[in-house]
């Protein structure tokens, strides 16, 4: 087994299994009609029959379901958390979680055998499968998992309420999608992000990030892309992690366990690559996050390779044929004759803009006409 040379070879060569799938999400639970002055003023007035325009009825509406869900959680043995101002909620959820000790995950109930990677695989006996596990979450299930959760919990808003329209949907505030590449050994790992810390510095830079995220960036002009585009290396212990922002976006990298790749793309506000936030677009916004996860692997991939970069100048350069017989020229960028050719190609001529008369010059070439003499 060779010991891998360039980041091009980790990943070319030394990647036993990857798995790619929505990592986390954080999910907002509204009622449409009631996000706007109309609509709420519709539901206490109409639907509700009260003549003034108060939201002292929304408040005891609002006691009362807090009252039902204390209640709810004491009566099931459910902990109960107030989060005080700036406290994490993923420090409160792990020390809830390290508390949990049965089997969980999808590979447990499939019956597919895998070792645990913190939350994602050292090892895995049909990575095809998780795959096409990870694949089927969707909105469907999402909003299936919601309706099933208020079936059980306490409700707000009666039977009638949710007849009238009164319904919960879902919207999303942040949503995670990783690729996880699972190593030979961890000297591949350490290979790789020896290169990738020492000459990827400037992968936050705008050029860089319109790669990455295949997007215009507009750096001056009368509507610049707002935000910083920065590349940041933290060192925490002995794992370093890459981490590149544009806008509200970051991708991590980092070499999880001492085993896998690792490379995160979280969206924090979907209004960054103009889609909206309801849970009908997260196919949208997956796109984004695989893609972005990808192609920075990919740009990394050709400036640490000189030959495969070479390769794939060269898959521009030459025609091909396609399945159907036709043949597509290339791009012959190192032709000299074809960049000769194109530098005695003369400009075209520039149209020439005739100034526009004065309004002196048009009366008199008016008063020109008018005196002329007739025939």
């Amino acid at each position: 087994m060779t010991v891998a040379r360039t980041v091009a070879d980790v990943l070319a060569d030394h990647v036993v299994f990857e798995v790619e799938c929505i990592d986390r999400m954080y999910c907002n639970v509204y009622v449409p009609q009631l996000q706007y002055a109309g609509g709420l003023l519709g539901y206490i007035q109409r639907h509700l029959g009260l003549p003034i325009a108060s939201t002292a009825p929304l408040g005891k509406i609002t006691d009362a379901f807090t009252a039902a869900m204390r209640r709810f959680a004491r009566d099931q043995q459910v902990p109960w958390v107030d989060f005080s101002r700036g406290q994490r909620k993923d420090d409160v959820m792990h020390e809830h979680l390290a508390r949990f000790t049965a089997e969980e995950g999808c590979c447990s109930s499939a019956g597919i055998g895998h070792t645990a990677l913190d939350n994602g695989f050292a090892t895995c006996e049909d990575p095809a499968a998780v795959q096409a596990i990870c694949n089927q979450l969707g909105p469907a299930q999402i909003d299936e998992l919601l309706r099933k959760w208020l079936a059980l919990l306490p409700h707000p808003f009666t039977a009638a309420d949710r007849e009238a329209g009164y319904r919960y949907d879902i919207s999303i505030l942040q949503a995670e999608f990783s690729l996880t590449q699972v190593l030979d050994r961890p000297i591949s790992g350490r290979v790789f992000f020896e290169h990738v810390i020492r000459d990827n510095l400037d992968a936050g830079r705008p050029d860089q990030i319109s790669l990455i995220f295949d997007r215009a960036l507009r750096r001056s002009g009368p509507r610049p892309t707002p935000g910083r585009f920065r590349t940041r290396v933290i060192t925490e212990g002995v794992t370093p992690s890459l981490h590149i922002d544009y806008k509200h976006t970051t991708i991590k990298q980092y070499h999880k366990g001492g085993r896998a790749l690792r490379t995160e793309t979280t969206i924090n506000n979907p209004d960054d690559f103009g889609i909206r936030k309801r849970l009908t677009n997260l196919p949208a916004l997956r796109e984004i996050g695989v893609s972005a996860n990808r192609r920075l692997l990919g740009v990394q991939r050709l400036s640490h390779n000189p030959i495969r970069a070479a390769e794939a100048f060269t898959a521009v350069h030459h025609p091909i044929i396609t399945d159907t017989g036709h043949r597509i020229a290339g791009l012959r960028l190192g032709d000299r004759r074809a960049i000769t050719s194109a530098a005695d190609v003369p400009p075209a001529p520039e149209r020439v803009r005739q100034p526009r008369p004065t309004t002196a010059a048009r009366r008199t070439a008016g008063q020109a006409h008018h005196h002329r003499p007739h025939r």
